[in-house]
């Protein structure tokens, strides 16, 4: 409206009526009750609607009688189109009824014209009440956005929620703590909380909880505690728990935010034996990792920690860190390097594990908890190894959360859902605003005049419901329809419990009743909640191996050096140790690629039933003695199908392993290999599979198998059955992932309590597809004598590569990056024969290295190297047409022979340039 009544009691008047004296009268009452009056006056309903479109009165006054239309016509178009402007009827003598009509269609009051004198009161009444309606929704806005962060944020919040009295009763329990504690919400709650946490002498939860007792604040000194928690079935689990009072009208309450610290603690566990030869594996951790020596200067500092205090490592390696997190522009207390946590641990010699609040180089505070251990070298602190992880969200959750409790009584009595008492008959006893509004009432009182049958859409679906409701003292989300006033059909969720005594027919019931619109949001938010957890589950998984391999690596190269030092012999069994565990690195990225169905496999004529007779040794160590492995192949079978072994033999190995799974208590494992020939009337019906021979592969077991939802979703990515810390649901996601790269075809069929059968079928090939398999590559000689210039930014693979060409009668020229290979090229491009160079390169990288020399010197033979899949380097145009590629980590053998097939190809051209004709190269090999 723009204006101020009680201040400059000014309004503007849309005035309906047929003779200009009774509107004068109409805006001369106003002005002697105290208005300023700015008057537009219509006679006929099409002027009274266009008024109603473009202006914008503060005040409609109506007169009933009009010679071609009504008041109440047009009280009834007002409330349709400008239902916030109040309306006074100001009319001639008129029946008690017509007057109770139009305050029922909303008119504000009905004002006769023989006392004009009352106009002024009832507009300002009427005026006054619109106010108030309109800071009252105001209100109810903010409150509705107020519960829906606070919902949001409990119910999305990554961490354990849960709230419990001074007996240590369960009150509450959020979705996060279904996932840790694997309870549902209705087996914890009414649980005592230590079913779910464990005492001890230092960290004693039953002290903290009298504490609260004693004084119910929000701030408990001494948090976060460090307990232990327990799962279904007594699973241990490190926990981190943050406690904080409050008060509910039933007495003090507590609630608990409690962090699952299994990985955390298992890294920090690792971090103390780690020595400087690990520190770029450091680079990929999820938490900032810092080095300090005795003085407390940063020697190392992980990309996690740079970004977390807004520094670049030249500005913080070498720095003194209490300076730089504690002296900055934002810390007004100005920590004294006495009372800093993060140089305790040097002082005292001992761990440290506390919150503290660093300063990032613009000022902006970080919340962090830090965990820093000392190191020590003759019984003497030479630095310390700090574990940092910024905390905002869990800081902002802490005091959200005791905000919103703090708010807890008042967002109950207005709360934005429906609630309701009522007697079992369906006599209403009580009714919040929330529910008035929900269904459409205007009063509370009208609402519960109406009576709940009358809002079931079906009045025999509330017999059913009150049927089901009665069968438990609780009942959650029971759906159904309702009616609001107007007749609309609305779908609701019920939830509440009985009232009376428990075992006895009930007296009625308390209900919460919630629009399921919001339901589909939900829903969302918690898959989301779910993917991300297997992402983390398979990072850390895959962690785990990749750590194990580069054990190996490490650990045999260190005992390699010392033979070496030493003047001892290096033992081959070192060596091929080494090999292994590569080998074994490259299996784990074909792993995830092959769940991507990125992965870049080698196919090649292969038979499938000596692959199987080969992997029964270790099937046979993999399975427990409990389970029967019986391997049966079809007699004479000589087919061969275009596959990679590797493969294979992985697919095969995700199988058995579900399988030992399903048969805890042992069983038999039956592996099959049978050619099957499909005619077309199969393939009609099959359309993924062609007519002709295929190699069919099942894997048989006779455990617990599985329902029809289940056997839905099995190759769905993320899927499992398994516990959260069991399996991410990516086996059978790379089993179906590596059979479509094979041209082949994954399928299952399973009952409960009859086992699970997996079949792969793999495309017979043809004597043609053989022979054209079997040409590719080169046989030839893999020695030369001629000169190759070798590009490569690492040191230990550049010299490698220079031994094992060297080794093979080649010349060989090095370069450790683009800018060098151009001045080696220049001094020496009359004699070198071909560039090896690396794709990604520092200053100049090799593309543009590539397309630089032959700018300058002409075309050249050029082998490139590279580290990723052929899809992405094709995704980003960074391979042009006819380019050789090896893919890291390559073999010997592999790179001769690219090598020697170039060299003995016809003399190169110009090649396209980065971005251009980007198709697959023949001469792509690698692992």
């Amino acid at each position: 409206m723009g204006k101020t009544l009680r201040s400059e009691e000014w309004v503007r008047l849309l005035i309906l009526e047929d003779r200009p004296e009774d509107a004068d009268l109409a805006v001369l009452s106003m002005k002697k009750g105290g208005f300023s009056v700015d008057c537009v006056r219509v006679e006929t309903e099409e002027d009274f609607r266009k008024e109603l479109l473009v202006s914008d009165p503060d005040l409609i006054i109506c007169d009933y009688s009009l010679p071609s239309y009504d008041g109440y016509s047009g009280l009834l178009l007002a409330r349709s189109l400008a239902p916030e402007i109040p309306v006074v009827m100001f009319t001639g003598p008129q029946n008690e009824e017509i007057a109770a009509q139009c305050l029922r269609a909303g008119a504000r009051d009905y004002v006769l014209k023989d006392k004009p004198a009352r106009l002024p009161q009832a507009a300002r009444a009427a005026l006054e009440a619109r106010e108030a309606e309109r800071h009252a929704n105001l209100a109810q806005r903010r409150l509705e956005e107020s519960e829906e962060r606070f919902r949001s944020l409990v119910e999305t919040a990554n961490d354990a929620i849960l709230s419990f009295d001074m007996e240590g009763i369960v009150r509450f329990w959020n979705p996060a703590a279904v996932d840790t504690f694997d309870y549902l919400a209705d087996e914890a709650v009414g649980q005592d909380i230590g079913s779910f946490l464990e005492d001890d002498e230092q960290n004693s939860l039953e002290r903290w909880i009298k504490s609260v007792g004693a004084d119910p604040g929000p701030d408990l000194p001494g948090m976060p505690l460090r307990l232990t928690g327990l799962r279904e079935g007594g699973i241990r689990f490190p926990a981190e728990v943050s406690l904080s009072g409050w008060e509910a009208d039933s007495g003090p309450m507590v609630t608990a935010i409690i962090r699952d610290t299994t990985a955390r603690d298992a890294a920090r566990m690792a971090l103390e034996t780690l020595s400087a030869e690990y520190e770029l594996l450091l680079n990929t951790a999820g938490e900032g990792i810092l080095g300090l020596d005795r003085d407390g200067h940063v020697t190392f500092a992980n990309p996690v920690a740079l970004d977390m205090v807004g520094l670049q490592a030249d500005e913080f390696l070498g720095r003194n860190l209490h300076q730089l997190v504690h002296a900055a522009e934002g810390d007004q207390d100005q920590t004294e390097d006495g009372d800093c946590l993060v140089t305790e641990s040097l002082r005292t010699g001992e761990p440290v594990r506390a919150e503290d609040v660093f300063f990032r180089k613009d000022g902006t505070p970080v919340p962090v908890a830090l965990s820093s251990t000392p190191i020590r070298e003759n019984d003497e602190v030479v630095g310390a190894v700090m574990i940092l992880e910024d905390i905002t969200a869990r800081k902002d959750q802490e005091e959200a959360l005791r905000a919103s409790e703090a708010e807890y009584r008042e967002l109950i009595e207005n709360a934005p859902y429906g609630i309701y008492r009522s007697t079992f008959d369906g006599r209403f006893l009580s009714v919040n605003p929330a529910l008035v509004e929900i269904l459409g009432y205007s009063s509370e009182q009208e609402l519960m005049q109406a009576g709940l049958p009358n809002l079931y859409a079906d009045a025999g679906v509330r017999t059913g419901a009150l049927a089901e409701a009665s069968l438990h003292e609780r009942f959650i989300g029971l759906e159904t329809q309702w009616k609001k006033q107007d007749g609309t059909i609305i779908d609701v969720s019920l939830s509440g419990r009985k009232m009376g005594p428990i075992g006895e027919r009930p007296e009625g019931f308390e209900v919460m009743v919630q629009d399921l619109t919001e339901k589909t949001n939900l829903e969302a938010q918690l898959r989301q909640a779910q993917k991300m957890e297997a992402v983390g589950q398979l990072t850390g998984g895959i962690a785990h191996d990749f750590n194990n391999v580069l054990a190996v690596v490490l650990l045999n190269s260190e005992l390699m050096a010392i033979s070496l030092e030493q003047g001892e012999a290096v033992e081959l069994e070192d060596v091929l140790a080494i090999r292994d565990a590569a080998k074994r690195a490259s299996g784990i990225t074909k792993k995830l690629l092959g769940f991507s169905r990125r992965a870049e496999l080698t196919l090649e004529p292969t038979l499938l039933n000596k692959v199987l007779e080969e992997l029964q040794v270790m099937l046979r160590s993999l399975l427990p003695e409990s389970i029967d492995v019986q391997v049966r192949i079809e007699p004479h079978l000589h087919d061969l199908v275009m596959a990679d072994a590797g493969a294979v033999e992985q697919m095969i190995l995700n199988l058995c392993t579900n399988a030992r799974d399903a048969m805890p208590d042992g069983g038999r494992l039956t592996l099959r290999l049978t050619r099957e020939m499909l005619d077309e009337a199969f393939c009609r019906l099959n359309s993924q599979f062609t007519p002709g021979a295929w190699m069919k592969l099942e894997c048989e077991d006779t455990g617990s198998g599985m329902e029809p939802e289940t056997l839905e979703r099995i190759f769905d990515p993320f899927f499992t059955t398994k516990p959260p810390s069991s399996g991410t649901g990516l086996g059978l996601a790379m089993v179906y992932g590596l059979a479509k790269q094979q041209a082949g075809h994954v399928s299952a069929i399973s009952e409960p309590g009859r086992g699970t059968t997996f079949q792969i079928f793999f495309p017979v090939i043809t004597p043609e597809t053989e022979e054209a398999a079997s040409d590719s590559g080169w046989e030839g000689d893999l020695t030369g004598s001629e000169t190759i210039l070798v590009v490569e930014d690492d040191e230990h693979l550049r010299r490698a590569v220079a031994l094992a060409l060297g080794k093979h009668g080649y010349r060989v020229l090095l370069a450790a990056d683009g800018e060098e290979g151009m001045k080696v090229y220049a001094e020496h491009h009359d004699s070198i024969d071909l560039v090896f160079s690396d794709l990604v390169l520092p200053k100049l990288d090799g593309m543009n290295f590539l397309e630089r020399l032959q700018g300058e010197f002409g075309p050249a033979r050029f082998v490139l190297a590279s580290g990723y899949s052929s899809a992405e380097t094709e995704a980003n145009g960074s391979q042009p047409t006819g380019l050789p590629v090896v893919r890291k980590p390559w073999r010997l053998r592999d790179l001769l022979s690219t090598i020697r097939a170039v060299l003995e190809s016809e003399p190169p051209g110009l090649l396209a340039s980065v971005g251009e004709n980007k198709k697959r190269t023949p001469f792509e090999v690698g692992t």
